[in-house]
């Protein structure tokens, strides 16, 4: 649906050029999503490796209950 959306800028494009612009956008696209998913990904393995270990569950078990209220009930 995303891909199709951005299509849409190319309503009034000249029909040689138009396969080539779509390509570009949907190469960009997937490189760009592929990108951030590898990143996050790994990011979220290196920040859960530092709650493995016994004491970082005691202070993530001491940190988190504070922060429910403020999830729950936003406060900001």
């Amino acid at each position: 649906m995303i891909i199709l959306l951005m299509f849409t800028q190319f309503a009034g494009a000249v029909p040689f050029n138009l396969l080539g612009q779509v390509a570009l956008v949907t190469a960009v696209f997937t490189i760009n999503n592929f990108l951030a998913f590898v990143l996050w990904t790994l990011a979220g393995d290196r920040l859960g490796s530092l709650f493995r270990g016994k004491s970082s569950a005691r202070m993530l078990n001491a940190g988190l209950p504070p922060c429910l209220p403020v999830w729950r009930y936003g406060c900001f």
